[in-house]
């Protein structure tokens, strides 16, 4: 009857935890342009994301990170890191980055000037829908 009882109690459990929603998709849609110099890189693509988790890209020698946050009610922050990537063994990655605020379902431009690189682009965070 014991082991019954706690083969129960084990099941709710699990099925609570089970139960707990994850943080809601978003579908972003980017296009980032880092220039130094004469070189430009341009990352763009569209993916289903959850907030909080940066979605990254190697854009020639740099490492791009975006990351949306939600913000209620229908806002975002979104956090823009770039650092430069270092092939050299015990080289320190130091990511320069910028946070800017939007509105869910709407575009967002941004600019700014990271580890001595222009960084210019645009992303559109919208709710997924099933």
């Amino acid at each position: 009857m014991r082991l019954l009882a706690f083969t129960l109690l084990a099941a709710a459990f699990v099925g609570a935890v089970g139960a707990t929603e994850a943080p809601p998709l978003v579908r972003t849609h980017y296009e980032v342009t880092i220039q130094r110099g004469r070189n430009t890189w341009t990352v763009a693509s569209a993916a289903n994301v959850r907030p909080g988790v940066p979605i990254e890209h190697d854009a020639g020698p740099y490492r791009l990170s975006l990351m949306p946050r939600l913000e209620p009610p229908g806002h975002y922050v979104l956090k823009v890191s770039v650092g430069l990537v270092s092939h050299a063994p015990g080289a320190l990655y130091v990511p320069g980055s910028q946070r800017f605020s939007g509105n869910v379902g709407y575009p967002l431009e941004f600019a700014t000037t990271l580890v001595g690189a222009s960084v210019k682009g645009a992303i559109m965070v919208a709710p997924v829908t099933r």
